[in-house]
């Protein structure tokens, strides 16, 4: 527990003004919070992508979390620009829904597919 404020400045998470986004503080980070807290992050220092692509996307990056994917389908796309079969990757921990995607998917199939428009070429993003 932190007494004041001046302690709390002390203590602060690694972080490297330059180049922040690097395999080396990943682990400095991992460090520090095994040495604040007792916790190994272990399986968080396995990643296979390049740090140095996350500027923009993480602050104090110091790994991966890793999430079951399963996947779904097929899904027969009718678009503009896509057309075909589909399979679906879902990341998720909720039971059951991969299958109940897998069932929609299977239904719509059957069914001719799935005919798909580009109304607006636009990208929303929010914090």
């Amino acid at each position: 527990m932190f007494n004041s404020l001046a302690e709390i400045e002390r203590i602060r998470i690694p972080r490297q003004k330059d180049n922040d986004h690097t395999h080396e503080m990943a682990a400095k980070r991992r460090n520090f919070i095994r040495e604040k807290t007792g916790v190994e992050l272990t399986h968080t220092a396995q990643y296979s992508l390049d740090p140095a692509a996350l500027p923009g996307n993480i602050e104090n990056f110091i790994g991966i979390a890793q999430v079951p994917v399963g996947v779904a389908g097929p899904l027969r796309i009718n678009g503009e620009y896509a057309r075909g079969d589909f399979y679906i990757p879902l990341a998720t921990t909720e039971g059951t829904l991969v299958a109940s995607y897998n069932r929609g998917m299977r239904l719509l199939t059957e069914c001719g597919g799935v005919k798909t428009t580009v109304v607006e070429d636009s990208m929303q993003r929010a914090p």
